[in-house]
């Protein structure tokens, strides 16, 4: 399992992740603190997921990307680091 990492500024709060695996997995997210701490939100399905600065601005998070085959066979993971640099998000 290689980590990828997503840097999150001002000029940029919001990047656009893609999955890839082997053909007829389906992946799955374990998002283990990054909305619940509001570092940061990841929103999306099958192979294509956006993640977005949270409301509570600076931090780092982990998630990870579980890929799962169609008889519910784990076939692989990947750790997604995330850096929000953007200060306080204000809605």
């Amino acid at each position: 399992m290689k980590p990828c990492a997503v840097k999150l500024t001002a000029g940029k709060p919001a990047r656009t992740v893609t999955t890839k695996g082997p053909k007829g997995g389906t992946f799955t997210l374990n998002d283990t603190g990054c909305t619940t701490r509001l570092i940061a939100t990841i929103k999306g399905s099958a192979n294509t997921y956006k993640v977005t600065a949270g409301a509570h601005g600076k931090g780092q998070c982990v998630a990870m990307f579980i890929d799962y085959n169609s008889g519910s066979k784990r076939l692989g993971a990947a750790k997604l680091i995330i850096v929000n640099g953007v200060d306080k998000v204000h809605k």
